[in-house]
């Protein structure tokens, strides 16, 4: 292969305390089949080893950059990557992940021929210890399939698309602008909106293989598996946000964005109830939560009587729910004397 005469990928990795995957992931990305890439491995404050490693990852492969940043979270340990990338292409992978030798070769030769193509994704498997499994039944294609510009991205945050950042290739021409939004657990559904945005002023499609050239790995203490912090909360805001933002301009996807986080309450609720130390630590952060769900759509949800009555009684006296969980606690405690 010629280098001189192919585009640079930039793939960007945020590192953070992930040192038992960390040698797979790097592996994985240095032993990628089309060679012409600038890795840049953001050590984000790390405690343990992973700023070591990916120090002696560079010293043996000029193409490995690496940044060490004081702890400052995922979208800005991403946004420090992309401060300094030089590629013509852009990827964003995640640190306790790996790729398929493919993975960059397949997602760049998408592109040819497809110059209303601003980004390419593939599937991925959801790997957790030892088992490897296709992620989503509802996702899975038989050929190549070119989203519009006017939808892809909206598909991604309402669920028909894999809305994550890390299963794609970016022109960086489309997303040279755009920054993740720190402070945020769930920021790829904001990132995906931004990105929605900037696909429509320079319409331009996305393009979906259906090869799985990515391995997701589902671990404790991972952002999305914390057991520690519910993931819901943020994801409802997000889509809140969305939602409000786009009422005017775009009524129809407002309108289903609001439908999917009525069914993240009532998710988030069944959550509180199983856990009871997020139901003392986050339960205040429900009522507002609540509050957001019009009264005619509890109705409608597809959940049994009692919780309907619950969620009723919440929604309309929310000033009682204290008052029954008392009583619930002391009955609780006579039937067990």
């Amino acid at each position: 292969m010629d280098i001189l005469s192919t585009p640079l990928v930039s793939v960007i990795v945020p590192v953070y305390n992930v040192e038992e995957y960390l040698k797979e992931c790097i592996d994985s990305i240095v032993g990628q089949t089309y060679p012409h890439l600038e890795i840049i491995l953001v050590d984000d404050g790390s405690s343990d080893q992973c700023g070591k490693i990916c120090d002696e990852y560079s010293m043996v492969d000029n193409r490995i950059r690496v940044i060490h940043q004081p702890n400052r979270g995922l979208s800005a340990a991403r946004n420090a990557g992309l401060e300094v990338a030089r590629g013509e292409y852009v990827s964003f992978i995640d640190s306790d992940d790996y790729l398929d030798r493919q993975f960059i070769a397949k997602l760049l030769e998408a592109f040819d021929g497809h110059p209303e193509v601003g980004i390419t994704a593939c599937m991925y498997y959801r790997k957790e210890q030892d088992k490897i499994t296709f992620n989503h039944a509802s996702w899975r294609m038989d050929y190549p399939v070119i989203h519009s510009y006017e939808h892809c991205c909206e598909d991604a945050i309402l669920g028909k698309l894999p809305v994550v950042v890390w299963n794609k290739l970016y022109r960086v021409s489309l997303i040279e602008k755009l920054r993740f939004r720190e402070g945020r657990i769930v920021e790829d559904v904001l990132y995906m909106y931004d990105l929605s945005l900037e696909v429509k002023r320079q319409q331009l499609s996305l393009l979906q293989l259906p090869d799985c050239l990515y391995y997701y790995r589902i671990r404790k203490g991972s952002i999305c598996n914390n057991s520690d912090v519910p993931v819901l909360p943020d994801s409802i805001r997000c889509r809140m946000e969305i939602a409000q933002a786009v009422q005017s301009d775009n009524p129809d996807f407002s309108r289903k964005l609001r439908k999917m986080v009525d069914r993240e309450i009532i998710i988030f609720n069944g959550q509180l109830e199983l856990n009871k130390e997020w139901k003392k630590k986050y339960v205040s952060t429900f009522y507002p939560l609540l509050k957001q769900i019009p009264i005619k759509d509890i109705f409608t949800y597809e959940v049994s009587l009692r919780l309907r009555a619950v969620l009723l009684a919440i929604r309309v006296f929310p000033q009682l729910y204290p008052v029954l969980r008392s009583m619930k606690r002391a009955l609780a405690s006579i039937m067990h004397k």
